[in-house]
């Protein structure tokens, strides 16, 4: 009798690709003006050229590497990241850059909240602004008793219900949030 065996999971593969290489650049073990290829790739992570190339193609759209022919996979500098990428942030609050990936979504937060919540609070039924203003309250309670967990739920619903009635999709809170976990 034959045992038929599945054939690997591609898309898996692709991730775990991709998100090896992305950490490690993000991380800096990967530096800046590094030179990698394709077969490297397939050879360090036990895929073929395709999946590598695929992964090295999202590193691309996100500004994390550039690739030539004769030259290689060029890892390039911060500068050239989309920082907004959710899988950036997520890697960068993983590397040891936390503490500045942190501060930098909260700047740029306070650049637009203030604003999204004004909108929110006039156009907003009496429903929405007793929910709001019942998360913000939870907020600066969770706050200063230090409960994390509670503090980031409260803050998630707050984000989630300024960003409907301030009637614009561009503050919608999967454009820009801080980490939930």
């Amino acid at each position: 009798m034959c045992r038929v065996v599945p054939p690997p999971n591609v898309s898996a593969l692709h991730d775990n690709v991709l998100t090896a290489l992305g950490a490690e650049i993000v991380s800096g073990t990967l530096p800046s003006g590094g030179i990698i290829n394709l077969e490297g790739v397939g050879a360090q992570y036990g895929v073929s050229r395709s999946v590598a190339r695929e992964a090295v193609r999202v590193l691309e759209s996100m500004g994390l590497v550039a690739s030539r022919r004769r030259v290689g996979i060029t890892i390039q500098p911060q500068d050239r990241w989309n920082v907004f990428d959710p899988r950036v942030i997520r890697w960068r609050i993983e590397s040891g850059d936390r503490a500045a990936q942190l501060v930098s979504l909260s700047e740029l937060r306070l650049g637009f909240e203030p604003t999204a919540a004004a909108l929110a609070a006039r156009r907003a039924d009496p429903h929405q602004c007793r929910i709001m203003a019942a998360s913000v309250s939870d907020m600066v309670m969770h706050g200063r008793s230090g409960d994390l967990e509670a503090y980031l739920l409260a803050d998630k619903v707050f984000t989630e219900r300024y960003s409907r009635p301030a009637g614009t999709r561009c503050f919608a809170p999967s454009t820009v949030s801080s980490p939930r976990s």
